[in-house]
């Protein structure tokens, strides 16, 4: 008995299985009583706005728009880069072809040719000078001065006794100085006390138009800067090449060596 009714049971059982699966979907369709009402009370959801992203995008296509957007931001950092890149690179070549043309007149560390001014001494006042270095131990110019009522020019030759920012030297040299006119005043000649002792005669009278040619030897330092500047100071002898007269005189000058 109790065989049999487990067997009536799974009949019935199989029995609505069946008959679910044959019937039609109007059967399994809501009433159309309750479908007005779900209407009626607007319990269907609107379609979303336009602007939104759709559900039914998949996840491959969002994942495909990640990465070209990441690829889109990569490619603008790389242009940018390579735009810095390009414009720090002409930068750097342009500020290495200005130093290159710098270079080659900048001090070598040895002085080869010079350009400067000489104050008192043989050029009377102040004079222009150039030097050209001859080798390491060596070195000769020339220069023009004033000392106000007479003009000069002279000649020099320079040995140094070692290399190095101090430097000693001993120095020798000619100068030519001239009156072109009487000097109005005696405050006109500079140094006086030198133009009284080559320029004017026994009598108190002035040598116009006369030149006076004097020779010295001199001992100075010069000091060489590594920016091709240099400072130099000599006390120098100055002898009279027509009597052999002579004053001690002093002079410091300023060059710029190439």
């Amino acid at each position: 008995m109790k065989n049999f009714g487990i067997i009536f049971g799974a009949i019935l059982v199989q029995v609505a299985i069946v008959s679910v699966s044959i019937a039609p979907e109007s059967a399994l369709a809501l009433p159309n009583d309750v479908s007005k009402v779900f209407d009626k009370n607007k319990r269907q959801l609107d379609s979303p706005p336009s602007g939104l992203r759709s559900d039914s995008v998949g996840a491959d296509q969002r994942y495909a728009e990640a990465e070209d957007s990441i690829e889109e931001v990569m490619q603008v950092d790389t242009q940018t880069d390579q735009k810095t890149v390009v414009v720090n690179e002409t930068s750097t070549s342009r500020k290495q072809l200005r130093q290159g043309s710098l270079q080659q007149y900048a001090f070598s560390g040895k002085r080869i040719f010079g350009v400067g001014f000489v104050g008192a001494g043989a050029y009377g006042i102040f004079g222009g000078e150039v030097d050209f270095g001859f080798g390491n131990d060596w070195s000769g110019g020339f220069g023009i001065g004033t000392g106000m009522a007479y003009a000069t020019w002279g000649l020099h030759a320079r040995k140094y006794f070692h290399e190095g920012n101090l430097t000693p030297y001993f120095q020798a040299g000619y100068a030519s100085w001239i009156m072109n006119r009487d000097p109005y005043r005696e405050d006109e000649i500079y140094p006086l006390y030198l133009g009284e002792q080559f320029l004017q005669n026994s009598d108190g009278s002035w040598k116009v138009r006369e030149r006076v040619h004097l020779i010295y030897p001199a001992i100075g330092v010069l000091f060489q800067s590594s920016s091709g500047i240099s400072f130099n100071m000599h006390l120098q002898y100055l002898i009279s090449a027509l009597n052999f007269t002579g004053a001690l005189a002093a002079s410091f000058g300023m060059h710029f060596y190439f």
